[in-house]
């Protein structure tokens, strides 16, 4: 064999190497190394596995800073809330795509969940359980690093007391029940994929009565799914929970170091005396890993507007501050095309400055 082909063969084992890694679980493991960054792309153009694939090439080049995606599985996604049985071969075709990719940079995907009301929270949820496991094991043998569950209630709706419950039980019956669910759905996440880091998009704080203001909650629509979510904490085993901090009106960094204070130790603290958090679950609160979304538009609550000089800033103080990453969600601006943006450059200009102030914006992070 002419040695001319042995640098060309050495290239192509360690992008082998590369590609393979992470069926193991290993991925959700680098994952944590150190502070990421997450696109949720939305609208007509998605982060669906096969244009992730077809175009990785311009993806990395124009996504600076970015260092993976929130999957959207066409089928998948929205199959796993529902009491209706998820087939393995489905998750696992609608990521073969991303199985294997030789990327360089943007190799840390989550596969979407879309919530949704298998049955009552008292009825059988079998079927919705077996789901997680299908799907949690298909994104482990993918490569991907996690879950992102979108429990916003687009759809069938079970977090609102008494409203979406079918029988005449107390709240502190179904808020037991639901904590109840949220240890089953998260004991079948960790029997596929243990290593699995899981985020859902609104944190517990949804769902209480008091903590800062600028920390958004509605806790009169979602009683249950602080509840919910507990019971996840509860039997994450080594799974990494994130709360996903779907709080798009913070902006400084004041803001972001108010709503972290309190997602990480101010609503399980004994002052706050949530109801849904039992005093023996407050001691392991602070393993819940503190994430917040970024939006590209106006916050609509709050009416506070965004553009790429707001966006850059906010990121940074954002990722400057977070547990382990950010997520980007782009809903009125299109990231996926060929064409770099002004909201490119915001994105490569916040990561960068929110890694440059990371060190000292953490060391000010602490317990109280």
């Amino acid at each position: 064999m002419s040695t001319q082909y042995i640098p060309w063969l050495a290239l192509s084992a360690v992008l082998a190497g590369a590609a393979s890694a992470g069926a193991d679980g290993s991925r959700a493991a680098s994952f944590r190394a150190k502070a990421r960054v997450i696109l949720h792309q939305w609208g007509p153009e998605r982060a669906r596995p096969q244009r992730i694939r077809e175009h990785l090439e311009h993806l990395e080049r124009n996504l600076v800073g970015v260092d993976g995606f929130f999957l959207y599985l066409d089928k998948s996604s929205f199959g796993v809330m529902s009491s209706t049985r998820l087939a393995p071969q489905t998750v696992r075709e609608e990521l073969r795509p991303v199985k294997d990719m030789p990327a360089r940079r943007l190799r840390y995907h989550f596969a979407l969940v879309y919530n949704d009301r298998p049955a009552d929270l008292f009825d059988d949820w079998s079927v919705a359980i077996a789901n997680w496991e299908t799907f949690a094991a298909a994104c482990r043998e993918a490569g991907l690093v996690g879950i992102a569950f979108d429990n916003e209630e687009y759809f069938g709706s079970w977090a609102n007391f008494p409203e979406d419950c079918k029988y005449p039980r107390t709240l502190d019956a179904y808020r037991e029940q639901a904590r109840e669910r949220g240890a089953e759905v998260m004991a079948a996440i960790r029997r596929g994929f243990p290593e699995a880091v899981v985020v859902t998009l609104h944190g517990p704080t949804l769902s209480a009565y008091n903590g800062p203001p600028i920390v958004y909650h509605l806790p009169e629509a979602n009683e249950l799914w602080g509840p919910f979510f507990a019971g996840m904490l509860q039997a994450r085993g080594t799974v990494l929970l994130c709360d996903g901090g779907e709080l798009y009106a913070l902006r400084s960094g004041e803001e972001f170091q108010t709503a972290y204070r309190w997602q990480k130790w101010g609503i399980a603290s004994e002052r706050a005396r949530t109801p849904f958090i039992p005093a023996s679950l407050r001691p392991e609160w602070p393993a819940v890993s503190v994430s917040w979304g970024i939006y590209d538009s106006t916050d609509e609550p709050t009416g506070r507007e965004m553009n790429p000089d707001i966006y850059a800033r906010t990121l940074a103080e954002a990722l400057s501050r977070c547990d382990h990453f950010v997520w980007l969600y782009f809903e009125g601006h299109n990231l996926l095309g060929d064409t770099v943006t002004a909201w490119h450059r915001a994105i490569a200009s916040g990561v960068d400055q929110g890694r440059r102030w990371r060190n000292r914006a953490r060391r000010s992070l602490k317990a109280p």
